[in-house]
């Protein structure tokens, strides 16, 4: 059984590192692309997620729909659409309906990789970071972004710093990097390779 705190630790990490937000995304990004971050629509959703964060569970046996309903209505575009956030829950374990309990969770910003070296980098991406929060919770602070969002994270010099420093990340966590340095060609869809 995953820990309750595995989705907070993602959604906190992907907040603070907005590479992983736009480096895989397709060409619309933003409020009301098709997967919103949290911090785009709203001020004070970064705020609101802070407070869901400390509503979730650190151990013993927790019900899986307590997730779902911590998090359900801060996971959603600017209309209130929980299908259209980076973060789709609606899978995940809804005690509404049958169909809500699969156990899955969509990464929606990941946009149709281009090829399958592609896709393998995006799966073992998330198998690592998944098992890096599962032996250790992430709990650094919500970064307040505000317009250095899109000011920054537009521009391919600090995406493939941010980038880097997950991967620094996931090696200081025992995850072996091989290929060394990543870059960030300025070519459409050929946005991440190693060296």
């Amino acid at each position: 059984m995953p820990p309750p705190d595995l989705l907070a630790s993602l959604i906190a990490y992907w907040h603070n590192h907005p590479s992983l937000s736009y480096l895989f995304s397709g060409m619309f990004v933003g409020p009301t692309s098709q997967a919103p971050r949290i911090d785009e629509a709203r001020n004070d959703s970064v705020y609101e997620m802070e407070i869901a964060f400390s509503q979730v569970p650190e151990s013993g046996f927790v019900p899986f729909w307590i997730v779902d309903r911590i998090f359900r209505h801060l996971l959603t575009d600017i209309t209130g659409n929980t299908h259209r956030s980076e973060f789709c829950i609606d899978k995940l374990y809804s005690p509404d309906s049958s169909s809500g309990r699969l156990g899955i969770l969509e990464f929606r910003a990941f946009d149709m990789p281009p090829h399958r070296q592609m896709s393998l980098l995006q799966m073992l991406l998330i198998r690592a970071l998944i098992a890096a929060f599962w032996k250790k919770p992430y709990k650094q602070p919500l970064v307040r972004w505000g317009t250095e969002l899109q000011d920054k994270f537009m521009l391919p010099h600090y995406v493939q710093s941010d980038i880097e420093e997950v991967v620094s990340f996931l090696q200081d966590a025992g995850y072996r990097v091989v290929g060394g340095k990543l870059y960030y060609p300025v070519g459409k869809q050929e946005k991440l390779t190693t060296e």
